[in-house]
C-alpha cells in the first residue's frame, strides 16, 4: 500500500515539478537569471543585475517613492525590482529580489510590499539605507498575483491565483518586528484584481479569467456578497477618490452573437466597456449589472480598443486606461464625451499617475520599458528602455501575437480575450470551430494542451496550426489572410504554456484515502475510455448522452489535467462544479453514486 501511494502520489508530482523547474530554469537562464539569487535572506541587501546582460524584464506594476522623483517598477521575468530616476530619466539601478514579481505597492515612508509568484511570499523592500534591503518576508497563499494595502496601512491583503484564496497579512508597526500572517479564505474562482472601496473596510476581489467577483470581510474569515459580470471580463479595477465607487473595464464576450464579419463590425459578438458602480450595488443580493449599470464604450466600429485593462485615476478624476491589445492608453472622463487614445510601448499593462496629475508612466510588458504621457497635451513626452534585451525567439513572437488585438478585425479581440493568459473565460462563443452556427460552446483552456490534438469541440482541427488559422481567420475576421510564420509562432507560444497546478496541489491539501478510491471509481465506471493517458484525453469523438442545440452529439473530450482549475464544465458550461458534474448531470455514470463515492471522484479530479 505505501509503495502504491508512492508511486501515484509522491512521483509523479516530483517528476513534474522537476520537468516545470528544469524548463523554466532554461527559459530563465536564457534571460539573464542566476539560480542562487533568487532568495534574499531578510535583512541583507539586493544584489544588483548587471546593465551588460541583456535579461527580459516584463514590468508588470509601478509605484512612486515618496517626492515623486523616483519610479519603482516590479519585474515579472526577472524577478527584480527598477527604480528610475524620473529627474534624469533613466533606470538608476536594478535589484534582484526573487523569482517572479507580480504585484507592488507603497507602503510607508521608503518601503514597499512585492509578492512573489513562484516563491509564495510577501516581502516589504526597504530603500531608506544606501542599499535596497528585504526587510522582512513572510509566507502567503500560494501563486500571490495581487496585493492591496488597507486604508489603514496596518493590513495588506493578498489574492493566490491557483490556490484561489485570499490571505490577510498584519502589517508591523516598528522597524523591529516583522508581519504576522493572518486569516486565508477560499474563494469560489481565480482572483486577479483586489481593491478596497467599501465603508467597513473589506476587500473587493475580482476573478482574473471570467466574471466572478466577492467581497470578502475586513477580517479575512468569510465571504460577505458575490455574484457575476454577465459574462464580462474584468480587466482592470480602481476607485474613484472622491465618490469611492469602483470602475472596471470589461470585456463582453456574447454568446448569442454569431462570429461573423456583421457582428464583429458592430460590436455584436465582443464588446469593450468600463462601468461605474456603488459599493452599495455590489452588496446587493443578487446582483444585476445589466439591469443596474449603464456601460461606458471604449473604442467602437472601425477603431475599436481590444483588451482594456489596468486603470489609474487622478486625483482630480481623470481616468486613463491600458489597452493592451492595440498597444495605447486612453484619457478622458466618465463623462461620455469619449477618450483621447496615445500610442505607446507593446501591451501596456500597468499606469501611475504622478501626484499632481501631469505625468502618467505607462509599462510597456513586451517592450521593456517605461513611457512617459503629458496629460495636458495626451503625448507621449518619453519613452525609457529598463535595459538590455535578448533577442526574441519564436516563441516570445508568438506571444506577442497572441496577445494582440491587431490580428483582429478593427482591433476588436486578440486570443488572450477568450483564452485569458492562455487559460480560459469559462464563457460561451458561437463561431465555426464546430463548423456551424447556433450552438455556442464554451472556450476551452490551451493551458498544457498544445499537444492534445485534435482540437475544437467536436475534433474538426487535426493539428493545432489548422485551429489557429480558423481562429484568426473565421473567429477574430482578421481583415488579412493568417501568414505562415504567424500561426507558427503563436504554436510555438501555445504548446509551452504548461498546465496549472490542481487545486489541492495549490492549496497544499495533504494524500487522502479518498482520492484513492476516487481513482477506482474513475477506471470502474470506464471514464478512461474518454479521458485516457497522461494528458487524460482523447482523439476520438464520443457520445455521451449530450446534445447541443443543432442536434451534435458527439464530442472530442477536453483534457482533464488542470480540470480542478475550470469554473464552468461541459460543451456549454451547464456544469458549475465537478460535483454537479455527477450529480446533477450524472456525466458518464452507469449507476447510482453514493455521497461518498461523488466525494471521492471529486477529490481524485481535484488532485489532477
Amino acid at each position: 500500500m505505501l509503495f502504491r501511494f508512492v508511486r501515484k502520489w509522491v512521483v509523479p508530482p516530483m517528476l513534474r515539478l522537476l520537468l516545470v523547474s528544469l524548463s523554466s530554469a532554461a527559459l530563465l537562464a536564457a534571460n539573464g537569471w542566476q539560480p542562487w539569487s533568487i532568495r534574499q535572506a531578510d535583512g541583507e541587501p539586493l544584489s544588483r543585475l548587471s546593465a551588460d546582460v541583456p535579461v527580459r524584464h516584463r514590468p508588470v506594476a509601478l509605484a512612486f517613492a515618496p517626492g515623486d522623483n523616483r519610479l519603482l517598477v516590479a519585474n515579472r521575468a526577472s524577478g527584480s525590482i527598477s527604480i528610475v530616476d524620473l529627474e534624469q530619466w533613466q533606470t538608476a539601478e536594478t535589484w534582484r529580489v526573487g523569482r517572479e514579481i507580480t504585484d507592488l505597492a507603497h507602503w510607508r515612508d521608503q518601503q514597499f510590499l512585492a509578492v512573489d509568484f513562484r516563491q509564495h511570499t510577501l516581502s516589504c523592500i526597504d530603500l531608506s539605507g544606501d542599499q535596497p534591503r528585504i526587510a522582512w518576508s513572510v509566507g502567503v497563499c500560494k501563486y500571490p498575483i495581487r496585493l492591496s494595502v488597507g486604508r489603514d496601512r496596518q493590513s495588506v491583503y493578498v489574492a493566490g491565483l491557483w490556490s484561489r484564496q485570499l490571505t490577510r497579512v498584519e502589517l508591523p508597526r516598528s522597524q523591529s518586528v516583522t508581519a504576522a500572517v493572518g486569516n486565508t479564505v477560499n474563494l469560489p474562482f481565480a482572483p486577479g484584481h483586489l481593491c478596497h472601496a467599501l465603508q467597513a473596510d473589506g476587500v473587493f476581489a475580482i476573478d482574473a479569467f471570467g466574471d466572478q467577483y466577492a467581497v470578502v470581510d475586513a477580517a479575512a474569515t468569510q465571504i460577505i456578497a458575490s455574484g457575476h459580470f454577465s459574462s464580462r471580463r474584468v480587466g482592470g479595477v480602481a476607485v474613484l477618490p472622491k465618490t469611492n465607487e469602483i470602475v472596471v473595464t470589461q470585456q463582453l464576450l456574447n454568446r448569442l452573437a454569431r462570429v461573423t464579419r456583421n457582428d464583429v463590425h458592430w460590436g455584436l459578438t465582443v464588446a469593450n466597456e468600463i462601468r461605474r458602480m456603488t459599493p452599495r450595488r455590489l452588496m446587493k443580493q443578487p446582483f444585476q449589472p445589466l439591469a443596474e449599470i449603464p456601460s461606458i464604450p471604449v473604442g467602437g466600429t472601425g477603431d475599436a480598443k481590444g483588451d482594456p485593462g489596468a486603470i489609474a485615476i487622478s486625483q482630480s478624476g481623470m481616468l486613463a486606461i491600458a489597452i493592451g491589445g492595440v498597444d495605447q492608453v486612453a484619457l478622458g472622463g466618465l463623462d461620455r464625451r469619449g477618450f483621447s487614445f496615445v500610442d505607446v510601448g507593446r501591451r501596456p499593462v500597468a499606469l501611475q499617475f504622478s501626484g499632481d496629475g501631469r505625468r502618467l508612466l505607462v509599462a510597456n510588458y513586451f517592450d521593456d520599458t517605461i513611457s512617459a504621457i503629458d496629460v495636458d497635451r495626451r503625448e507621449v513626452i518619453a519613452t525609457m528602455a529598463l535595459g538590455r534585451t535578448p533577442r526574441p525567439t519564436v516563441m516570445d513572437k508568438g506571444e506577442r501575437l497572441f496577445f494582440s488585438a491587431r490580428l483582429s478585425h478593427d482591433g476588436w479581440m486578440s486570443c488572450h480575450s477568450c483564452h485569458v493568459e492562455g487559460h480560459t473565460s469559462g464563457f460561451l462563443n458561437d463561431n465555426l470551430s464546430d463548423q456551424s452556427f447556433g450552438a455556442p460552446k464554451r472556450v476551452l483552456s490551451l493551458l498544457g494542451h498544445g499537444d492534445t490534438a485534435p482540437f475544437a469541440w467536436n475534433g474538426s482541427a487535426a493539428t493545432l496550426a489548422e485551429q489557429i488559422r480558423n481562429s484568426i481567420e473565421d473567429t477574430m475576421q482578421s481583415d488579412l489572410p493568417a501568414k505562415e510564420n504567424q500561426i507558427e509562432a503563436i504554436a510555438a507560444f501555445v504548446k509551452s504554456l504548461p498546465p496549472p497546478p490542481s487545486i489541492r496541489e495549490a492549496r497544499d491539501l495533504a494524500f487522502t484515502r479518498q482520492m484513492d478510491v476516487g481513482e477506482s471509481l474513475f477506471t470502474e465506471l470506464e471514464c478512461r475510455s474518454c479521458h485516457s493517458g497522461p494528458s487524460m484525453t482523447s482523439e476520438q469523438t464520443f457520445d455521451v448522452g449530450l446534445v447541443d442545440e443543432l442536434g451534435q452529439r458527439r464530442f472530442n473530450p477536453p483534457s482533464l489535467v488542470g480540470v480542478s482549475q475550470r469554473d464552468r464544465l461541459l460543451h456549454d458550461g451547464r456544469a458549475a462544479g465537478l460535483a454537479e458534474l455527477f450529480t446533477r448531470f450524472r456525466h458518464g455514470l452507469t449507476r447510482e453514486l453514493s455521497d461518498d463515492e461523488t466525494q471521492a471522484l471529486v477529490d481524485f479530479l481535484n488532485g489532477l
